[in-house]
Protein backbone atom coordinates (compact mmCIF):
# COMPACT_ATOMS: atom_id res chain seq x y z
CA UNK A 1 0.00 0.00 0.00
CA UNK A 2 1.34 3.46 -0.88
CA UNK A 3 1.99 5.67 2.12
CA UNK A 4 -0.20 8.78 2.45
CA UNK A 5 2.49 11.39 1.57
CA UNK A 6 3.38 9.54 -1.64
CA UNK A 7 -0.30 9.09 -2.53
CA UNK A 8 -0.89 12.83 -2.17
CA UNK A 9 2.18 13.55 -4.29
CA UNK A 10 0.95 11.22 -7.04
CA UNK A 11 -2.48 12.85 -6.97
CA UNK A 12 -0.92 16.30 -7.28
CA UNK A 13 1.23 15.17 -10.22
CA UNK A 14 -1.85 13.70 -11.92
CA UNK A 15 -3.74 16.97 -11.60
CA UNK A 16 -0.78 18.91 -13.00
CA UNK A 17 -0.66 16.49 -15.94
CA UNK A 18 -4.36 16.95 -16.64
CA UNK A 19 -4.04 20.73 -16.67
CA UNK A 20 -0.97 20.55 -18.89
CA UNK A 21 -2.98 18.51 -21.39
CA UNK A 22 -5.74 21.13 -21.41
CA UNK A 23 -8.11 19.24 -19.11
CA UNK A 24 -9.19 20.80 -15.85
CA UNK A 25 -9.58 18.61 -12.73
CA UNK A 26 -13.16 17.67 -11.83
CA UNK A 27 -15.21 20.43 -10.28
CA UNK A 28 -16.84 19.91 -6.87
CA UNK A 29 -19.88 17.69 -7.31
CA UNK A 30 -18.61 16.39 -10.65
CA UNK A 31 -17.29 13.15 -9.10
CA UNK A 32 -19.99 10.69 -8.11
CA UNK A 33 -20.37 9.46 -4.56
CA UNK A 34 -19.39 5.84 -4.05
CA UNK A 35 -22.85 4.74 -2.99
CA UNK A 36 -25.33 7.48 -3.97
CA UNK A 37 -28.41 5.26 -3.62
CA UNK A 38 -28.02 5.16 0.18
CA UNK A 39 -27.48 8.87 0.78
CA UNK A 40 -29.96 10.20 3.37
CA UNK A 41 -32.62 12.69 2.28
CA UNK A 42 -32.55 16.10 3.95
CA UNK A 43 -36.36 16.39 4.41
CA UNK A 44 -36.58 19.73 2.58
CA UNK A 45 -36.38 20.95 -1.01
CA UNK A 46 -36.74 24.38 -2.58
CA UNK A 47 -37.82 24.33 -6.24
CA UNK A 48 -38.07 27.23 -8.70
CA UNK A 49 -40.19 26.40 -11.74
CA UNK A 50 -42.49 27.92 -14.38
CA UNK A 51 -45.94 28.66 -12.98
CA UNK A 52 -47.67 26.32 -15.45
CA UNK A 53 -46.27 23.27 -13.65
CA UNK A 54 -47.34 24.40 -10.20
CA UNK A 55 -50.95 23.58 -11.08
CA UNK A 56 -52.39 26.24 -8.79
CA UNK A 57 -56.16 26.64 -9.07
CA UNK A 58 -58.94 28.17 -7.01
CA UNK A 59 -59.53 24.73 -5.49
CA UNK A 60 -55.93 23.75 -4.68
CA UNK A 61 -52.63 25.55 -4.06
CA UNK A 62 -50.57 23.16 -6.21
CA UNK A 63 -50.78 20.00 -8.34
CA UNK A 64 -51.48 16.76 -6.49
CA UNK A 65 -48.29 15.04 -7.60
CA UNK A 66 -46.22 17.41 -5.44
CA UNK A 67 -48.04 16.12 -2.37
CA UNK A 68 -47.41 12.58 -3.55
CA UNK A 69 -43.68 13.31 -3.85
CA UNK A 70 -43.59 14.61 -0.30
CA UNK A 71 -45.34 11.52 1.05
CA UNK A 72 -43.09 9.20 -0.95
CA UNK A 73 -39.78 10.79 0.00
CA UNK A 74 -40.30 12.85 3.14
CA UNK A 75 -38.84 15.87 1.32
CA UNK A 76 -41.02 18.86 2.19
CA UNK A 77 -41.39 21.10 -0.85
CA UNK A 78 -41.15 24.86 -1.01
CA UNK A 79 -42.22 26.02 -4.48
CA UNK A 80 -41.57 29.39 -6.11
CA UNK A 81 -42.44 30.35 -9.67
CA UNK A 82 -41.26 32.69 -12.42
CA UNK A 83 -42.09 33.05 -16.11
CA UNK A 84 -40.13 36.05 -17.37
CA UNK A 85 -36.51 35.14 -18.25
CA UNK A 86 -34.96 38.03 -16.34
CA UNK A 87 -37.08 37.37 -13.26
CA UNK A 88 -36.19 33.68 -13.49
CA UNK A 89 -32.44 34.31 -13.52
CA UNK A 90 -32.73 36.81 -10.68
CA UNK A 91 -34.73 34.44 -8.47
CA UNK A 92 -32.46 31.50 -9.28
CA UNK A 93 -29.42 33.45 -8.17
CA UNK A 94 -30.99 35.25 -5.22
CA UNK A 95 -33.52 32.90 -3.62
CA UNK A 96 -32.81 29.96 -1.35
CA UNK A 97 -33.71 27.23 -3.85
CA UNK A 98 -32.04 23.90 -4.52
CA UNK A 99 -33.54 22.86 -7.85
CA UNK A 100 -34.31 25.05 -10.85
CA UNK A 101 -36.53 23.98 -13.75
CA UNK A 102 -35.74 26.22 -16.70
CA UNK A 103 -35.49 26.36 -20.47
CA UNK A 104 -32.32 26.54 -22.53
CA UNK A 105 -32.10 30.34 -22.46
CA UNK A 106 -32.30 30.65 -18.67
CA UNK A 107 -30.59 27.33 -17.99
CA UNK A 108 -27.47 28.09 -20.01
CA UNK A 109 -27.18 31.52 -18.38
CA UNK A 110 -27.15 29.80 -14.99
CA UNK A 111 -24.62 27.20 -16.11
CA UNK A 112 -22.26 29.72 -17.65
CA UNK A 113 -22.66 32.04 -14.67
CA UNK A 114 -21.72 29.32 -12.19
CA UNK A 115 -25.17 29.23 -10.56
CA UNK A 116 -25.75 25.58 -11.55
CA UNK A 117 -23.43 22.71 -10.69
CA UNK A 118 -22.49 19.53 -12.59
CA UNK A 119 -24.75 16.53 -12.06
CA UNK A 120 -24.06 12.92 -11.23
CA UNK A 121 -26.49 11.48 -13.78
CA UNK A 122 -26.06 8.00 -12.27
CA UNK A 123 -28.29 9.21 -9.46
CA UNK A 124 -31.18 9.63 -11.92
CA UNK A 125 -31.73 6.09 -13.30
CA UNK A 126 -34.95 7.00 -15.20
CA UNK A 127 -32.84 9.28 -17.41
CA UNK A 128 -32.22 6.24 -19.62
CA UNK A 129 -35.88 6.36 -20.67
CA UNK A 130 -35.78 9.95 -21.94
CA UNK A 131 -36.29 10.39 -25.68
CA UNK A 132 -32.82 10.98 -27.22
CA UNK A 133 -34.19 13.94 -29.14
CA UNK A 134 -34.42 15.68 -25.77
CA UNK A 135 -31.60 13.98 -23.87
CA UNK A 136 -29.06 14.85 -26.57
CA UNK A 137 -29.80 18.58 -26.83
CA UNK A 138 -26.40 20.31 -26.66
CA UNK A 139 -27.20 22.87 -23.95
CA UNK A 140 -27.78 20.17 -21.32
CA UNK A 141 -24.06 19.42 -21.17
CA UNK A 142 -20.98 21.60 -21.23
CA UNK A 143 -17.56 20.23 -22.16
CA UNK A 144 -18.83 16.70 -21.72
CA UNK A 145 -20.26 17.34 -18.24
CA UNK A 146 -24.03 17.06 -17.68
CA UNK A 147 -25.76 20.00 -15.99
CA UNK A 148 -29.46 19.48 -16.66
CA UNK A 149 -32.02 16.67 -16.74
CA UNK A 150 -35.00 16.93 -19.18
CA UNK A 151 -38.33 17.65 -17.50
CA UNK A 152 -41.02 18.53 -20.11
CA UNK A 153 -41.05 20.12 -23.57
CA UNK A 154 -43.29 22.39 -25.58
CA UNK A 155 -43.73 23.85 -29.07
CA UNK A 156 -45.04 27.16 -30.32
CA UNK A 157 -48.04 26.93 -32.63
CA UNK A 158 -49.95 29.29 -34.87
CA UNK A 159 -53.31 29.77 -33.16
CA UNK A 160 -56.16 31.21 -35.22
CA UNK A 161 -59.92 31.79 -35.35
CA UNK A 162 -61.50 29.21 -37.72
CA UNK A 163 -64.46 31.47 -38.35
CA UNK A 164 -62.02 33.83 -40.08
CA UNK A 165 -59.91 31.04 -41.61
CA UNK A 166 -62.18 28.23 -42.87
CA UNK A 167 -59.10 26.39 -44.17
CA UNK A 168 -56.10 25.49 -41.98
CA UNK A 169 -53.41 28.17 -41.86
CA UNK A 170 -50.16 26.72 -43.20
CA UNK A 171 -47.54 29.49 -42.92
CA UNK A 172 -46.16 31.98 -40.42
CA UNK A 173 -46.30 34.57 -43.24
CA UNK A 174 -49.65 35.59 -41.79
CA UNK A 175 -47.72 37.30 -38.98
CA UNK A 176 -44.99 38.87 -41.12
CA UNK A 177 -46.47 39.92 -44.45
CA UNK A 178 -49.38 42.28 -45.13
CA UNK A 179 -52.27 40.37 -46.70
CA UNK A 180 -56.03 40.21 -47.02
CA UNK A 181 -57.63 37.53 -44.86
CA UNK A 182 -60.42 35.19 -46.01
CA UNK A 183 -63.00 37.46 -44.37
CA UNK A 184 -62.01 40.23 -46.80
CA UNK A 185 -60.28 42.34 -44.15
CA UNK A 186 -56.52 43.00 -43.86
CA UNK A 187 -54.37 41.29 -41.25
CA UNK A 188 -52.95 44.64 -40.08
CA UNK A 189 -53.77 45.19 -36.42
CA UNK A 190 -55.32 41.73 -36.07
CA UNK A 191 -52.33 39.45 -35.38
CA UNK A 192 -49.93 38.99 -32.48
CA UNK A 193 -46.42 37.59 -32.21
CA UNK A 194 -43.80 36.44 -29.72
CA UNK A 195 -41.71 38.87 -27.70
CA UNK A 196 -38.06 39.13 -26.69
CA UNK A 197 -35.45 36.65 -27.83
CA UNK A 198 -38.16 34.21 -28.93
CA UNK A 199 -39.61 36.92 -31.16
CA UNK A 200 -36.25 37.32 -32.91
CA UNK A 201 -35.81 33.54 -33.23
CA UNK A 202 -39.32 33.17 -34.65
CA UNK A 203 -38.54 35.80 -37.27
CA UNK A 204 -35.29 33.97 -38.12
CA UNK A 205 -37.21 30.70 -38.42
CA UNK A 206 -39.60 32.32 -40.90
CA UNK A 207 -36.66 33.68 -42.93
CA UNK A 208 -35.00 30.26 -42.88
CA UNK A 209 -37.38 29.08 -45.61
CA UNK A 210 -38.34 32.44 -47.12
CA UNK A 211 -34.73 33.50 -47.74
CA UNK A 212 -32.61 30.36 -48.04
CA UNK A 213 -29.64 32.46 -49.18
CA UNK A 214 -29.25 33.55 -45.54
CA UNK A 215 -28.34 29.93 -44.69
CA UNK A 216 -29.99 30.02 -41.26
CA UNK A 217 -29.49 26.59 -39.69
CA UNK A 218 -30.44 27.37 -36.10
CA UNK A 219 -32.71 30.38 -35.38
CA UNK A 220 -30.98 30.78 -32.00
CA UNK A 221 -27.51 31.04 -33.59
CA UNK A 222 -27.35 34.04 -35.91
CA UNK A 223 -24.39 35.83 -37.44
CA UNK A 224 -24.51 39.58 -38.06
CA UNK A 225 -26.16 39.32 -41.48
CA UNK A 226 -28.79 36.84 -40.30
CA UNK A 227 -29.48 38.86 -37.16
CA UNK A 228 -29.94 42.06 -39.15
CA UNK A 229 -32.39 40.28 -41.46
CA UNK A 230 -34.43 39.03 -38.48
CA UNK A 231 -34.62 42.55 -37.06
CA UNK A 232 -35.75 43.86 -40.45
CA UNK A 233 -38.51 41.22 -40.46
CA UNK A 234 -39.65 42.47 -37.05
CA UNK A 235 -39.70 46.07 -38.26
CA UNK A 236 -41.89 45.02 -41.18
CA UNK A 237 -44.08 43.04 -38.79
CA UNK A 238 -44.66 45.91 -36.40
CA UNK A 239 -47.52 47.65 -38.34
CA UNK A 240 -49.37 44.32 -38.47
CA UNK A 241 -49.46 43.74 -34.71
CA UNK A 242 -52.45 44.46 -32.54
CA UNK A 243 -50.19 45.27 -29.57
CA UNK A 244 -46.61 46.31 -30.26
CA UNK A 245 -44.80 43.55 -28.34
CA UNK A 246 -46.16 44.80 -25.02
CA UNK A 247 -48.70 42.44 -23.57
CA UNK A 248 -49.04 39.63 -21.09
CA UNK A 249 -50.71 36.29 -21.59
CA UNK A 250 -54.03 37.38 -20.12
CA UNK A 251 -54.31 40.42 -22.39
CA UNK A 252 -53.37 38.35 -25.44
CA UNK A 253 -56.05 35.75 -24.68
CA UNK A 254 -58.64 38.43 -23.93
CA UNK A 255 -57.94 40.13 -27.26
CA UNK A 256 -58.36 36.77 -29.00
CA UNK A 257 -61.64 36.00 -27.22
CA UNK A 258 -63.01 39.39 -28.21
CA UNK A 259 -62.01 38.98 -31.87
CA UNK A 260 -59.51 41.85 -31.86
CA UNK A 261 -56.79 39.29 -32.61
CA UNK A 262 -57.55 36.49 -35.07
CA UNK A 263 -54.13 34.82 -35.29
CA UNK A 264 -51.12 34.67 -33.00
CA UNK A 265 -48.03 32.74 -31.99
CA UNK A 266 -49.02 30.73 -28.92
CA UNK A 267 -48.34 27.74 -26.72
CA UNK A 268 -50.57 24.68 -26.65
CA UNK A 269 -51.47 25.67 -23.09
CA UNK A 270 -52.92 28.96 -24.34
CA UNK A 271 -54.84 27.08 -27.02
CA UNK A 272 -56.18 24.66 -24.40
CA UNK A 273 -57.39 27.49 -22.20
CA UNK A 274 -59.41 29.04 -25.01
CA UNK A 275 -60.76 25.70 -26.24
CA UNK A 276 -61.85 24.76 -22.73
CA UNK A 277 -63.75 28.04 -22.53
CA UNK A 278 -65.60 27.20 -25.75
CA UNK A 279 -63.90 29.90 -27.82
CA UNK A 280 -63.64 29.62 -31.61
CA UNK A 281 -60.02 28.53 -31.87
CA UNK A 282 -57.77 26.20 -33.86
CA UNK A 283 -54.02 25.70 -34.05
CA UNK A 284 -51.43 24.49 -36.52
CA UNK A 285 -47.70 23.85 -36.72
CA UNK A 286 -46.90 25.73 -39.95
CA UNK A 287 -44.84 24.38 -42.83
CA UNK A 288 -41.77 26.37 -41.78
CA UNK A 289 -41.64 24.49 -38.48
CA UNK A 290 -41.58 26.12 -35.08
CA UNK A 291 -39.51 27.13 -32.11
CA UNK A 292 -39.97 25.26 -28.86
CA UNK A 293 -38.52 24.80 -25.43
CA UNK A 294 -37.17 22.04 -23.26
CA UNK A 295 -37.56 22.62 -19.55
CA UNK A 296 -34.89 20.81 -17.60
CA UNK A 297 -33.88 20.39 -13.94
CA UNK A 298 -30.67 22.05 -12.75
CA UNK A 299 -29.05 21.71 -9.33
CA UNK A 300 -28.12 25.08 -7.88
CA UNK A 301 -24.52 25.58 -6.88
CA UNK A 302 -24.30 25.28 -3.12
CA UNK A 303 -27.73 23.60 -2.86
CA UNK A 304 -28.45 22.73 0.77
CA UNK A 305 -30.66 19.76 -0.08
CA UNK A 306 -29.02 17.99 -3.04
CA UNK A 307 -30.23 14.49 -2.14
CA UNK A 308 -33.88 15.56 -2.16
CA UNK A 309 -33.15 17.37 -5.45
CA UNK A 310 -31.88 14.16 -7.04
CA UNK A 311 -34.93 12.32 -5.69
CA UNK A 312 -37.15 14.96 -7.33
CA UNK A 313 -35.37 14.62 -10.67
CA UNK A 314 -35.83 10.84 -10.63
CA UNK A 315 -39.46 11.13 -9.49
CA UNK A 316 -40.31 13.62 -12.25
CA UNK A 317 -39.22 11.11 -14.91
CA UNK A 318 -41.59 8.36 -13.83
CA UNK A 319 -43.94 7.79 -16.80
CA UNK A 320 -47.04 8.28 -14.67
CA UNK A 321 -45.73 11.58 -13.30
CA UNK A 322 -44.73 12.70 -16.78
CA UNK A 323 -48.32 12.16 -17.90
CA UNK A 324 -49.61 14.16 -14.93
CA UNK A 325 -47.22 17.01 -15.67
CA UNK A 326 -48.40 17.02 -19.27
CA UNK A 327 -52.02 17.23 -18.15
CA UNK A 328 -51.19 20.09 -15.78
CA UNK A 329 -49.12 22.26 -18.11
CA UNK A 330 -50.18 21.16 -21.63
CA UNK A 331 -46.59 20.15 -22.33
CA UNK A 332 -45.00 17.15 -24.02
CA UNK A 333 -43.54 14.33 -21.89
CA UNK A 334 -39.84 13.76 -22.41
CA UNK A 335 -39.98 10.07 -21.47
CA UNK A 336 -40.47 8.15 -24.72
CA UNK A 337 -42.73 5.41 -23.32
CA UNK A 338 -45.48 7.81 -22.21
CA UNK A 339 -46.75 8.55 -25.71
CA UNK A 340 -46.66 4.85 -26.55
CA UNK A 341 -48.98 3.93 -23.70
CA UNK A 342 -52.58 5.04 -24.25
CA UNK A 343 -53.31 4.29 -20.59
CA UNK A 344 -51.05 7.21 -19.67
CA UNK A 345 -51.66 9.65 -22.52
CA UNK A 346 -53.83 9.46 -25.60
CA UNK A 347 -51.64 9.25 -28.75
CA UNK A 348 -53.82 11.89 -30.38
CA UNK A 349 -53.05 14.23 -27.50
CA UNK A 350 -49.32 13.54 -27.87
CA UNK A 351 -49.58 14.47 -31.55
CA UNK A 352 -51.42 17.66 -30.59
CA UNK A 353 -48.58 18.50 -28.21
CA UNK A 354 -46.05 18.15 -31.04
CA UNK A 355 -44.75 14.59 -30.62
CA UNK A 356 -44.99 13.85 -34.35
CA UNK A 357 -43.28 17.04 -35.46
CA UNK A 358 -40.14 17.21 -33.30
CA UNK A 359 -37.91 17.07 -36.38
CA UNK A 360 -39.33 20.49 -37.35
CA UNK A 361 -38.94 22.09 -33.91
CA UNK A 362 -35.92 24.23 -32.97
CA UNK A 363 -35.56 24.19 -29.19
CA UNK A 364 -34.56 27.40 -27.48
CA UNK A 365 -31.07 27.83 -26.10
CA UNK A 366 -28.99 30.82 -25.10
CA UNK A 367 -27.59 32.73 -28.11
CA UNK A 368 -23.85 33.07 -27.56
CA UNK A 369 -20.99 34.81 -29.35
CA UNK A 370 -19.44 31.45 -30.20
CA UNK A 371 -21.56 29.32 -32.53
CA UNK A 372 -21.29 25.59 -32.93
CA UNK A 373 -20.52 25.79 -36.66
CA UNK A 374 -19.02 29.28 -37.01
CA UNK A 375 -16.49 31.42 -35.21
CA UNK A 376 -18.78 34.33 -34.38
CA UNK A 377 -22.48 34.92 -33.70
CA UNK A 378 -24.52 37.66 -32.05
CA UNK A 379 -24.62 37.20 -28.25
CA UNK A 380 -27.75 37.25 -26.10
CA UNK A 381 -27.03 40.71 -24.69
CA UNK A 382 -27.41 42.12 -28.21
CA UNK A 383 -30.64 40.21 -28.73
CA UNK A 384 -32.14 41.81 -25.63
CA UNK A 385 -30.82 45.28 -26.39
CA UNK A 386 -32.03 45.27 -30.00
CA UNK A 387 -35.48 43.96 -29.14
CA UNK A 388 -35.83 46.49 -26.33
CA UNK A 389 -34.86 49.18 -28.81
CA UNK A 390 -37.45 48.00 -31.33
CA UNK A 391 -40.25 47.98 -28.78
CA UNK A 392 -39.04 50.82 -26.56
CA UNK A 393 -40.85 53.61 -28.41
CA UNK A 394 -44.05 51.61 -28.90
CA UNK A 395 -47.22 53.54 -28.10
Amino acid sequence: MIADPFRHLLLLLAIVALVACGRAPPAPGEVAEKNPAKLPLENELGVLLPSAYAGKTTERPRAAWFDEFERGTGCRLSLSTADDDREFVDKAQRDAVDLIIADGIVGLQLIQGGAAQPLDTRRVPPLSGVDPRFADLPWLSQFGVGYAIPFQAGVRVLMYDPTVFPEPVTSWSLLYEAQTLPDGKPNAGRVQSSVGAIGIADAALFLRTQRPSLAIADPFELDEKQFAAALDALRQQRPLLHSIWRYGEEKALRDFRQGAVVAMSASVRQFDRLRDEGASVAMRLPAEGSTGWLHASLLKTGARHPNCAYAFMAWSLKPRIQAQLSATASTLPVVASVCRDARLLDPARCAELGADALDRVHFAHLPTARCRDRASCVPYSRWLAEFDSLSGDAP
